[in-house]
């Protein structure tokens, strides 16, 4: 087998314009323990996120230890507050899981 080479032309220089995109990656908005007004990553609406709470593991210890203790009407009460829960965030319209916010320790 033969190859062929080819002679190489010098290309006249041309100029390129760069072009620079900037993607913003998590969300832009800090999430709190209160529904937040923003714009779905996801479905790209105008919306106002819905909230559910949960209860953290720490809430569960907690109402055990009072329990032992000898607390026993007071162990409901790590249920009751707002520094044992996360918040979940969601998308009203499709859905989208959007970040959680966790009480600071």
């Amino acid at each position: 087998m033969s190859s062929v080479v080819m002679p190489t032309q010098s290309l006249p220089a041309t100029q390129v314009a760069a072009i620079t995109t900037t993607v913003v990656v998590g969300g832009g908005v800090p999430l709190g323990p209160k529904a937040v007004n923003m714009i779905c990553p996801m479905c790209r609406a105008n919306i106002k996120t819905n909230t559910v709470r949960e209860n953290q593991c720490r809430a569960h210890v907690c109402c055990c230890i009072l329990f032992f203790v000898g607390c026993i009407l007071c162990s409901c009460i790590p249920y009751c507050m707002d520094s044992f829960k996360i918040v979940r965030h969601t998308c009203p319209d499709c859905k989208a899981y959007l970040g959680t916010y966790k009480p600071q320790e």
